[in-house]
């Protein structure tokens, strides 16, 4: 495993697309084509070896080790052909002989499922074999039987030690009889859990790992399989206990991003591009928010049809307009047999063409007044067809959108026309979204960079796996101050399709018309990719409860404050402050003399947050500022009891105290 996924399905439709896409490449039965210059690494190629690193880096990755691991390669300024350092005396020509009849030996066994033959030949002298075992058996893992796998993809003597065993042939062998009443990959999956566990991603939590607090992955993990789970998680909690800063550690993690341990820094920096590349939106809850701002509603536009005197637009809410960009929808829709065609709009890049194609459904290209560019012209008008499948370009890697032709050539007239790229065909777009690597489904070709042409390295079969894996990407809703808004009115006939068994995609996937909607518009559902994590403070009591409705369809995290190993964490003020409400910090179960009946201490309670001094700050600034207005509120609003102030003002003179003698 090279990248972290989330479950064994996520790992397996992977896997699947990069294994089929090396396999059209270099399928087993033309091994013996095998030629020395479409072996080596370090070519800039696409070539077997490359394949075996880069093309098929999310199964069994291999990557990481020197390049002599493949016995010969192309390295040094200038390039040249070397030598692994244990084949010194032989030629890299002398090399490959011996290496190639072994690929083929290696491709034969593994694909009759000889796992004897294997180990075998994995612990053959090194000069017969001269690649190293990790290669041997990423080459098993990529030709064993795609239907009745056999071999748990996972390559290296580290990986196995770390499961358990001195070598990759002594993991392979009990993989062979671990959970066989299990389906492969959910095998694979618990298999490799101490692998996770490692790098510090693991799905399980010890009990002694098992506490709260900023940076501990293992709370974060425990957090994530709830999020993951129930699709909809709400923090809540007193003000400071921190629910809004777990937002981006658990955002950025859930997307892959970061993993165990990281430093805050990193963390904010992958939260910053997962929201500039449109995977993560934030908003807040308001008292004057409505359906009509969340889903669906009609808006002023002077742009719109005069209706009754005043000009007005059906609109798309926020968060319908984010499950649209979240969503592939449509795969029902690809015919068999489609072609498929990559096209620029505009240039490579960010551009005001390209938002409007996405913005539009539409593609749309130049030459309206030119000589064609060597038959793109031709080809957008005349060869494309309603029912094929066009990427939208955005660079030599990437596609920012994949969509169905629906319409026939048309050219823009009036303002559509202003930007020029004036010929048009009609899309319905399956995805658009941030840019994706497509690499995997065009077989490790780069997008040309004529403007409309066909794609010969891909299919339909292909289209639709890939897309199947962009559905696997995480997108994530923030809501903050969920609690301030009416909830129920904001969500409308949303409360059912935001069940996780409700997305679409699942067993029990539910659509719905909007409630403005015309009669003949598709109906709408809540992609399974897309999460709900909110924020909600249980001190404010002038905020409506959540409905039993709604929390049904929400898990609900309680955030309790607690101590901070903080160079700048006041642990004496925290020990003080936190008695107002509980008799021991530590050991929160029972409450303080001082709180009143009516509160449950876990909603009032002030947060760790306030006790942090960062940059200078004195803990009686602090106290002034923040903390004992907060408590005279308590005081006022009846949170507290009168015998609290006492106590109040005695740590106002213990700080005032600390701070002479300072």
């Amino acid at each position: 495993m090279s990248r972290q996924f989330h479950s064994a399905q996520e790992w397996r439709n992977v896997s699947r697309i990069q294994c089929q896409a090396f396999l059209e490449v270099f399928p087993r039965e033309k091994l013996s084509e095998l030629t020395l210059e479409n072996y080596i690494i370090g070519t800039g190629e696409q070539t077997f070896c490359w394949w075996l690193e880069i093309g098929t880096g999310q199964y069994a990755a291999i990557n990481g080790v020197y390049s002599d691991k493949y016995g010969v390669f192309q390295g040094g300024k200038p390039a040249t052909l070397k030598v692994a350092h244990h084949l010194k005396g032989f030629t890299p020509e002398k090399v490959f002989e011996r290496v190639k009849p072994f690929i083929i030996d290696v491709a034969a066994k593994a694909a009759a499922g000889d796992l004897n033959g294997l180990v075998e030949l994995a612990t053959k002298p090194a000069k017969e074999r001269c690649i190293s075992p990790m290669i041997l058996w990423k080459i098993a893992e990529l030709y064993q039987p795609i239907d009745s796998p056999f071999l748990v993809p996972v390559c290296g003597s580290e990986a196995a030690e770390i499961l358990g065993e001195k070598s990759a042939g002594a993991m392979q062998r009990r993989f062979q009889t671990y959970l066989p009443e299990k389906e492969y990959w959910d095998r694979c999956w618990e298999f490799t859990k101490p692998l996770r566990a490692a790098k510090g991603t693991a799905d399980v939590v010890s009990d002694e790992d098992d506490e709260k607090g900023e940076g501990n992955p293992a709370e974060y993990e425990r957090l994530l399989r709830i999020l993951r789970n129930r699709k909809n998680l709400i923090f809540q909690g007193a003000p400071g206990t921190g629910k809004t800063y777990l937002v981006p550690e658990l955002v950025t993690r859930l997307c892959g991003e970061i993993s165990g341990n990281a430093d805050r820094k990193d963390v904010l920096a992958a939260y910053k591009r997962l929201t500039e590349a449109g995977r993560v939106l934030a908003v807040t809850f308001h008292p004057s928010m409505d359906y009509d701002d969340f889903v669906q509603g009609w808006k002023p536009d002077p742009n719109a049809d005069q209706t009754d005197g005043i000009k007005m637009k059906l609109t798309d809410g926020v968060f319908k307009r984010f499950c649209d960009s979240a969503g592939v929808r449509g795969l029902n829709e690809i015919r068999d047999g489609a072609t498929v065609w990559k096209v620029t709009p505009d240039s490579s890049g960010p551009n005001e063409v390209r938002t409007d194609c996405l913005r539009n459904n539409r593609i749309r290209i130049g030459w309206e007044n030119e000589e064609d560019d060597g038959g793109s012209v031709n080809r957008f008008v005349n060869e494309m067809k309603i029912g094929d499948i066009v990427f939208s370009r955005f660079d030599r890697d990437h596609a920012d959108a994949v969509g169905i032709v629906t319409g026939e050539y048309e050219e823009l007239k009036g303002e559509t026309a202003e930007l020029g790229r004036c010929r048009s065909r009609p899309v319905k777009w399956l995805y658009k979204g941030d840019p994706v690597d497509i690499l995997s489904v065009n077989n490790g070709t780069k997008l040309a960079r004529k403007t409309v042409v066909r794609m010969p390295n891909t299919n339909v079969s292909k289209v639709r796996d890939f897309l199947k894996t962009l559905l696997q990407r995480p997108y994530v809703f923030v809501i903050d101050e969920f609690n301030r808004g009416n909830v129920p009115k904001i969500f409308g006939e949303l409360i059912t399709l935001v069940e996780a068994d409700k997305r679409e995609g699942e067993a029990e996937g539910t659509t719905v018309h909007l409630a403005y909607d015309a009669p003949e518009a598709p109906a709408f559902s809540v992609p399974s990719n897309v999460y709900i994590l909110g924020t909600m403070n249980t001190a404010d009591r002038s905020i409506a409860p959540i409905d039993y409705a709604m929390r049904r369809r929400f898990a609900f995290e309680r955030i309790l404050p607690h101590e901070l190993a903080d160079e700048n964490f006041d642990f004496n003020l925290f020990d003080a402050v936190s008695r107002l409400f509980v008799t021991d910090p530590k050991t929160p179960a029972k409450r303080s003399e001082h709180l009143s009946e009516e509160f449950d201490p876990a909603d009032v309670w002030i947060g760790h947050s306030y006790f942090l001094t960062p940059g200078g700050e004195s803990s009686l600034a602090r106290w002034q500022s923040e903390i004992r207005p907060l408590l005279n509120e308590y005081l006022r609003d009846g949170v507290l009891n009168p015998s609290a102030k006492e106590e109040i003002e005695a740590i106002e003179q213990s700080l005032f105290k600390r701070d002479v003698e300072k």
